[in-house]
């Protein structure tokens, strides 16, 4: 019986190739701006685990003992990982400093979700000081999503200082009743709450309004009168210009009540959606206070992305970019068909080599895996898989690479 743990799974096929395309682009363009790859430990102290993680992610950690009797946990979070590394390996005059990832999560399902494992793609910036940092973590983020050929994606910004701001003076079971209401989008237990609570005129009237401030940039507007001052949302503002003067304005929007992860957010925080997909497939924000918990001065901003969701968001034609062809061999040296194949390959040109001898055999394999051509490496005569309209492999590449 071919069976692995409920939860779990082994990704291969087009799914694998997809991941492996978005998370090759991701580190690729985060490189390019001088984020360095980070790879983090598989296991992490309970302690840090219990003391440093939101108490949502808390109640997901998978605990284990390590081979050396530490009491520990599977994978909860890599950014915890990634902070704990910054502040033991980079002395301040470093900073700031910009990392990215890809790898495995592990944590208990939150229904209706049964996995154990994730996979995600992220990249945070590290103990900088000033303007900027948000804009620039966003703007690659979505320069990533852009250059997959992604289209129908959205940005949903808000704040958690927003939020503080309007819960000031609420008694702190309360708005932390009213937080985790937001947070898991339960408006009627909300608005319930604010009903038999009792809350002065001003603010309930602002809290009361808090769910329904969403939608383009003139929200922030909007919400500035009912709190009465446009301090709180300056933030907000400053990055809402900022992504509109980038082209970003048609699809960035604003949701004052966006709540992540409570007690680990402490600014500006985005969600990341895609067309047809009826949840996030990522988002993050600024995590000053997590930095501070390490020793770490400054400010911190991250994101992370689920890679299996984005994945399964491309379609065929979005990573088929590259011309591929099957490459017969079996009438050739084994010698000759490699050397042709990787001058193919120098020339962007994805091969699949089939050392059968008969060539039905490689023409039936071309067509299983999709392909519209193969080639004879003996004669270097390219067919078409579908009618076998045959040109040299010359003519071939002229007419591919136009």
């Amino acid at each position: 019986m071919n069976r692995i743990p409920k939860g779990c799974k082994n990704i291969g096929a087009e799914l694998a190739e997809a991941m492996e395309r978005c998370r090759a682009s991701f580190l690729s363009i985060f490189a390019s701006y001088g984020y360095r790859p980070f790879w983090p430990s598989g296991l992490q102290l309970l302690e840090t685990a219990l003391d440093k993680l939101s108490p949502y992610l808390k109640r997901r950690i998978i605990p284990l003992s390590s081979p050396h009797g530490e009491p520990c946990c599977l994978r909860t979070d890599i950014t915890l990982g990634v902070v704990a590394y910054c502040a033991a390996h980079h002395p301040p005059h470093e900073r700031p400093l910009r990392i990215s990832y890809a790898d495995r999560l592990f944590r208990i399902p939150s229904s209706p979700n049964y996995d154990i494992e994730g996979y995600q793609l992220g990249a945070e910036l590290i103990g900088w000081e000033g303007r900027g940092a948000d804009v620039e973590i966003i703007s690659l983020l979505l320069e990533f999503l852009e250059k997959l050929g992604l289209r129908g994606y959205r940005l949903v910004l808000g704040d958690a200082n927003v939020i503080a701001t309007a819960l000031e003076g609420v008694p702190t079971p309360v708005s932390e009743e009213l937080l985790s209401c937001l947070q898991g989008g339960n408006y009627s237990a909300y608005y319930a709450t604010l009903k038999k609570e009792a809350i002065d005129g001003d603010r309930r009237k602002l809290l009361q309004a808090l769910p329904n401030l969403k939608g383009a940039k003139n929200v922030i507007d909007e919400a500035s009168v009912l709190f009465g001052s446009f301090e709180p949302l300056a933030s907000l503002k400053s990055i809402a210009d900022s992504l509109e003067e980038l082209g970003y304005g048609s699809i960035s929007f604003f949701d004052l009540g966006l709540v992540r992860e409570l007690g680990y957010y402490s600014g500006p925080v985005f969600d990341v959606f895609l067309e047809g997909v009826g949840v996030p497939i990522g988002g993050g924000g600024r995590y000053d206070r997590l930095l501070a918990q390490y020793g770490v001065l400054g400010q911190a901003v991250g994101f992370a992305l689920n890679l299996e969701r984005l994945a399964s968001a491309l379609s065929r034609s979005d990573f088929d970019a590259v011309p591929k062809l099957l490459l017969w061999c079996g009438p050739s040296s084994p010698s000759d068909a490699v050397a042709l194949a990787r001058h193919l390959v120098s020339l962007d040109i994805g091969v699949e080599m089939s050392w059968h001898s008969d060539a039905s055999i490689a023409l039936d394999l071309a067509r299983q895996r999709g392909l519209s051509w193969w080639c004879d490496a003996s004669t270097r005569i390219v067919k078409s898989t579908k009618d076998q309209a045959a040109l040299s492999l010359d003519e071939w590449l002229l007419e591919v690479r136009q």
